[in-house]
């Protein structure tokens, strides 16, 4: 939970071998030492009381993705925050630390939100620092300064601050009744567990209404496995390719069921190179599984295909219901962000949607608007502008410049919700309004200019 959540049981151990449990509550040691405590196994094969162990009332199933938090790492933040529900940030106590680095907290908090990430943990950790010894009024300076920044972005936005302390186990893992003893006494809100125990899946993206769309799923990574069942891969598919593996293999692909049920034995769709294969088997969390539902983290092994037909930023989809086909150009609502560089006509961009990360060209820019979202005062300022400047929302039409799978917001909440950015700074966010594909007649993608009039009706 403080950013080593990818240490294995075998390595706590046997980290907790050489550092006693008495050892671990010494100032002396770092606080990530102490993250390890959430591990039972390893504490209680380490030797400590069972007293001394977490718990946890209700049992639910998270897959926590570990992404880096420094900079130059703004692609695989926002690849973590296209797959998650929620969003758990850790924030130091220390004095200094957090303001260096609140810009880069807030941008970060933007790319979350921009994918569509409404729940929001912040753990204020350190607390045992002697800077900081326990202090409350150090705490409610760093939560004001968070919650301001919630407050003025969304205002359904659910975040939650929680001060904690990895080293004495400070608001982690203990419950109401217990914390009155501990050294935070002046703090009645939850744990650290009881707060991403109270997190609700939005229901765009796991729910029912999910559920019954067409099936999607954004690969985020591709891997090759060998000795599956037999008739996986074709002898004459290994000879038109120039390939001799000796064994057959099928290609696993990982990735979230962002909508539909991807069920074992269904023929899908990979989009955009659009070819079609057989999902062999699924796997959730090394548990074998026959379905799986939207808001899932699985792999699936797929039959007859090779590693290079399946890559991130792909799409699969059901071959029968919809399947995925890549985008020719789209209409969208964006919003540029209070940077120093304004969005021209005809510039290039990297813009980051779901796994996908490609080129593209503002081909149009209809209007500039003016109004809140989801209320029918939005309207024209400006029609046909040469550029929009900084905090100010305008209707495009951009072009990608390579092959993607593209949907509407409003039909696929997780994929149709995007950020343009120019190498790590983040320039502006959008929504897709309206996605026109290569196999349309010219006429009717003739008609795209014209669509953003039509939805101000």
């Amino acid at each position: 939970m403080t950013g080593k959540v990818s240490a294995s049981n075998e390595m706590a151990s046997a980290l907790l071998r050489r550092l006693s449990i008495s050892e671990l509550a010494q100032p002396s040691q770092e606080n990530w030492v102490c993250g390890l405590r959430l591990d039972r196994d390893a504490l209680r094969e380490a030797g400590a009381a069972e007293e001394d162990l977490p718990r946890t009332g209700e049992n639910r199933l998270f897959t926590i993705i570990d992404s880096p938090g420094g900079d130059g790492h703004f692609r695989r933040v926002y690849d973590a925050c296209a797959q998650a529900d929620a969003a758990l940030m850790i924030v130091s106590a220390v004095p200094g630390e957090v303001e260096s680095c609140i810009d880069q907290v807030r941008r970060y908090a933007t790319a979350a939100l921009t994918a569509g990430i409404r729940s929001f943990v912040v753990a204020v950790s350190k607390m045992d620092e002697h800077r900081v010894g326990y202090s409350s009024n150090r705490f409610s300076e760093i939560s004001g300064l968070i919650q301001t920044y919630f407050e003025s972005r969304l205002k359904n936005t659910a975040f939650c601050v929680v001060p904690i302390s990895s080293i004495s186990n400070e608001n982690i893992t203990r419950a109401a009744p217990l914390r009155t003893k501990g050294k935070m006494p002046w703090f009645n809100g939850p744990s650290l567990v009881a707060a991403l125990a109270a997190i609700c899946p939005s229901d765009k993206r796991s729910g029912d209404e999910a559920a019954r769309k067409p099936l999607r799923i954004a690969v985020q990574r591709c891997f090759r496995v060998y000795n599956v069942p037999e008739g996986a891969l074709t002898e004459e598919r290994i000879k038109n390719g120039g390939l001799d593996y000796g064994d057959a293999y099928s290609t696993v692909a990982v990735g979230r069921v962002e909508a539909g049920i991807l069920r074992k034995g269904m023929r899908v769709v990979i989009g955009p190179n659009c070819v079609e294969s057989e999902v062999l088997s699924i796997e959730q969390h090394y548990t074998p599984i026959d379905q799986a539902y939207p808001g899932d983290n699985v792999g699936f092994a797929l039959k007859n295909i090779f590693p290079t037909e399946v890559k991130r930023g792909y799409i699969v989809g059901s071959s029968t219901n919809n399947p995925p086909r890549p985008a020719k150009t789209f209409v969208a609502q964006i919003l540029v962000l209070n940077q120093p560089f304004e969005i021209a006509q005809g510039a290039c961009y990297t813009m980051d949607i779901h796994a996908a990360h490609v080129g593209v060209r503002f081909l149009k820019l209809h209007s500039r608007l003016i109004g809140k979202d989801r209320t029918r005062d939005v309207k024209d300022i400006h029609p046909d502008p040469k550029f929009l400047r900084p905090t100010e929302r305008g209707m495009v039409t951009l072009q990608p410049l390579k092959p993607v799978v593209l949907e509407e917001n409003s039909t696929y909440y997780g994929l149709g919700r995007f950020s343009i950015r120019a190498g790590e700074r983040m320039l502006a966010c959008g929504v897709i309004k309206k996605v026109m594909y290569d196999d349309e007649p010219a006429a009717v993608l003739r008609q795209q200019s014209s669509y953003y009039e039509e939805e101000r009706k």
